[in-house]
């Protein structure tokens, strides 16, 4: 389904959690909502599931107003950050459970658990008489999944589900949310404060801050054309700059991606200083340069093998330079 939100509003003790929200959420598509914690975003999916009732406002599915309709007709699955498995009950159980609770057939409650199972990647042979807690925490997150999947939601909300997982066993459960999520078609709203998993997997970001959306798009044109500054330096980073050092006239201050700086540029660029390397960090297939300009400390991003080319360290004088329409925040360029 489609969902859109018109002139949400929400208050908690007199403070506005969200205030006048305007969203429309694509079908059949992952839309992440990202925003620093106190945003406003889980009160969003608590809106959109019915767990939470607006001072003002409507919630539309398919241009259909469910503003007031209950949550367990809405067709909205969830999975939460706490995952809210039953411990004392088996992997099928937990499975099984909405679907008991709709009074579905046992034969079909059956058929449609084993499914699930095998279309998360767990084996019900070997898996549907465990226990919770016999499980691994990725696994319990698949088990969570499932358990939303089974009763078929038109919309599967989530609400910042890997936030006590690994790195490792985040990326795979969030490859495997994607590519579940082109199987089924359904429309997937993933809440999180991580903007790593958000450019992981989602279509859409929508970007919130104190109550409200600076800015809502397909996740590259948000991160290369971000409506402000606040947007630019939570979705990605960046170093931030005076207008002046950045080579724009005037006052006030813009915004550069670390990887948009080039190092000893060959070319012509319209701004270019020399500096000092102050530290080096390395991150895999990247290392991060720390440089001294004129007073400023620029964060650099350049290729594992093409650092090795440059032969610098700790002290190296090197130049740094950069194409104003790389700027973020200035008008008429980012």
């Amino acid at each position: 389904m489609e969902v859109e939100l018109v002139n949400i509003w929400k208050k908690y003790n007199k403070v506005d959690a969200l205030r006048g929200v305007n969203l429309v959420i694509p079908r059949g598509q992952i839309t992440a909502v990202l925003g620093p914690s106190g945003c406003g975003k889980t009160t969003l999916l608590k809106i959109i599931a019915g767990l939470v009732q607006p001072d003002e406002g409507r919630v539309l599915f398919d241009g259909v107003d469910y503003t007031n309709v209950p949550t367990e007709k809405r067709g909205v699955g969830m999975v939460f950050q706490d995952l809210a498995l039953f411990p004392h009950m088996t992997v099928y159980d937990n499975v099984a459970f909405g679907l008991r609770v709709k009074k579905v057939r046992e034969e079909e409650v059956r058929s449609r658990v084993k499914t699930v199972l095998e279309l998360i990647g767990l084996d019900p042979s070997l898996y549907a008489n465990r226990r919770i807690d016999e499980l691994s925490g990725g696994e319990q997150q698949r088990v969570a999944l499932a358990r939303s999947l089974v009763v078929e939601p038109k919309v599967l909300l989530l609400d910042e589900p890997m936030a006590h997982l690994d790195y490792k066993i985040k990326q795979r459960l969030l490859g495997e949310i994607r590519r579940l999520q082109k199987i089924l078609g359904i429309t997937m709203i993933y809440v999180t404060h991580d903007q790593t998993e958000a450019m992981s997997m989602a279509d859409e970001v929508v970007v919130m801050s104190r109550g409200v959306v600076l800015q809502h798009g397909p996740q590259r044109e948000v991160y290369e054309k971000p409506l402000s500054l606040d947007v630019a330096s939570f979705f990605g980073d960046v170093n931030v700059l005076e207008a002046t050092f950045a080579g724009i006239k005037g006052e006030g201050v813009v915004a550069i991606r670390p990887e948009d700086i080039e190092v000893n540029p060959s070319e012509e660029l319209d701004v270019v200083y020399e500096g000092t390397v102050e530290d080096l960090v390395f991150q895999g297939p990247l290392i991060r340069l720390d440089v001294r300009v004129n007073g400023n400390s620029l964060k650099v991003l350049v290729g594992r093998k093409e650092f090795g080319r440059m032969g610098i360290g700790v002290g190296s004088r090197i130049r740094v330079g950069w194409r104003l329409e790389d700027l973020k925040g200035a008008k008429g360029v980012g």
